[in-house]
């Protein structure tokens, strides 16, 4: 549900820390559990709920730190923020997996790319200066205008021991997650 209501809000809604830096409502939650705990069913339905909400901008199941860039750029080409009588590109998207494996392991590129994106970009009120830029030797600048990611995704432990390394950790990927834990009934009476 918390996810749900962060893809709606997207960077739509904030508030500010020292009366200074706006924090946006974007959320990192992965459910963590074994196999058979229903973590798919459990996110299957907030998925088809926001599948139905017009606006929000979903990404691919599995992409690689590229592709992650253009769709996030694309959602920004696609819709608009208004704010003090201006109008902003507005880059919110939803990403969802229900086998975060399959998406973030050996993907340190991408596990980097959600890190930076994470903060909302830089300046991280609205503007029209490019808030995240990257230069590519083929294809020149990608600007990407008001970022802002929220991703859901699922998870064994297993898995998730196999994602996460100690680069994962200490350079600020896994801190950024809320991670949600599932106990089967056997595992919690004994």
């Amino acid at each position: 549900a918390v996810s749900g209501i962060s893809a709606a809000l997207e960077r739509k809604v904030w508030i500010f820390i020292n009366k200074t830096k706006p924090i946006y409502p974007n959320m990192y939650i992965m459910l963590v559990g074994n196999s058979g705990t229903r973590k798919s069913t459990t996110t299957d339905a907030i998925v088809d709920l926001i599948s139905e909400v017009p606006g929000i901008h979903k990404i691919a199941n599995q992409m690689s730190a590229a592709a992650m860039i253009e769709s996030v750029r694309d959602a920004g080409d696609a819709k608009t923020f208004n704010f003090l009588n201006k109008t902003f590109r507005n880059s919110s998207t939803f990403a969802f997996t229900n086998e975060a494996a399959t998406m973030l392991k050996n993907n340190t590129q991408l596990q980097e790319l959600m890190t930076d994106f994470y903060d909302c970009g830089s300046p991280s009120n609205w503007s029209e200066v490019p808030a995240w830029n990257k230069k590519t030797l083929s294809g020149g600048d990608i600007d990407i205008y008001n970022p802002c990611l929220n991703f859901l995704g699922c998870s064994t432990p297993k898995w998730l021991n196999e994602i996460v390394g100690e680069s994962s950790v200490e350079g600020g990927f896994i801190p950024r997650f809320l991670l949600v834990s599932a106990k089967t009934l056997a595992e919690t009476t004994g």
